[in-house]
């Protein structure tokens, strides 16, 4: 299998580094962003896996083919920051997920144009990572969160 990737913003990829795993968003998101997805079909499928892929160089320009959207729609670069996945334990091809989805699968899929599923991977249960800078010098944020 070709190496794993997950990419994610400035703003979380100090937890991430701390922690080592890459976990389901719901399982770090606030109280409120939980209380949302279980109010949303799609913000509660999604919540429940951790997104990775097996492309090494997205970056703003490319990140439509795993499904990130344009920077133009979210307020950071969620491709900032690559963690490789040290154990594929536990993950699964898009492909093979989204027919469990069904309806909320084919809203994702059509969402960001150019989306490439078959790139897309999913972690069922958290998995061990470590960053892996994609350009030289790059460094992880110092933690706003620890106490």
């Amino acid at each position: 299998m070709k190496p794993l990737w997950h990419y994610t913003c400035g703003h979380r990829a100090a937890d991430l580094h701390e922690d080592g795993y890459l976990r389901p968003g719901l399982e770090v998101s606030p109280p409120g962003a939980r209380y949302l997805a279980k109010l949303n079909p799609i913000l509660n499928a999604i919540g429940h896996v951790g997104w990775v892929t097996d492309l090494d160089d997205l970056c703003v320009y490319n990140g439509h083919k795993v499904g990130i959207a344009p920077p133009e729609l979210i307020s950071c670069d969620r491709t900032m920051f690559r963690f490789r996945v040290l154990e594929p334990r536990g993950i699964l091809p898009w492909m093979m997920v989204a027919p469990w989805w069904g309806p909320v699968a084919e809203i994702l899929e059509q969402a960001v144009p150019g989306f490439e599923p078959v790139h897309v991977f999913v972690a069922t249960r958290p998995v061990p990572v470590e960053f892996s800078p994609h350009h030289a010098g790059q460094t992880i944020p110092v933690n706003q969160h620890a106490g």
